[in-house]
């Protein structure tokens, strides 16, 4: 197979992973206003209190990866504006919360993704960590995810290790 047919695979491959986040995150949000409670009656309701969700990434913004990590970027800042753009997701006590997404630049290294990681939960206090399209750096953000029991959303594999009432704790 020439490395030009490899390059463009590997392309559609991130393209559908992009996809897939962008999925994932709408049928998260999805969920969560269909769950929602509603108002009854003619009431005047006041509007929800809201809450900050961090939601983390360390992408390849420079390096060899980074057409992935720039297009990956693009998509989840779009996912969130979008989300946010709706009010925000509902929680289970009422109030919404409005994602605020933070994305830090790995340049296509896992150690510096990994001390990425450590940065976004510290100092960002990260309550989601969003997965790299592929690479060493996407097993490392699941294995960070994982060990500290941070709910992880990734192109292959999606943990849950809180509800998402715990977010706005």
């Amino acid at each position: 197979m020439s490395p030009t047919r490899r390059r463009g695979e590997r392309a559609i491959s991130a393209i559908v992973a992009a996809v897939i986040i962008v999925v994932i995150i709408a049928a998260a949000a999805a969920s969560y206003f269909l769950l929602a409670p509603t108002s009854q009656g003619n009431q005047a309701t006041t509007p929800p209190k809201t809450v900050e969700v961090v939601f983390g990434a360390t992408l390849s913004m420079t390096g060899q990866l980074q057409a992935f990590g720039q297009e990956q970027n693009w998509t989840l800042s779009y996912a969130v504006q979008s989300i946010n753009d709706l009010g925000g997701i509902p929680l289970s006590d009422g109030t919404r919360g409005i994602v605020k997404l933070v994305v830090l630049d790995d340049k296509t290294d896992p150690s510096i993704a990994q001390s990425n990681l450590q940065t976004l939960v510290s100092q960002y206090h990260a309550q989601v960590i969003m997965g790299e399209l592929g690479g060493v750096q996407d097993s490392v953000a699941q294995q960070f995810a994982s060990r500290n029991q941070i709910p992880y959303i990734g192109p292959v594999y999606t943990s849950v290790a809180k509800t998402c009432a715990d977010c706005s704790n």
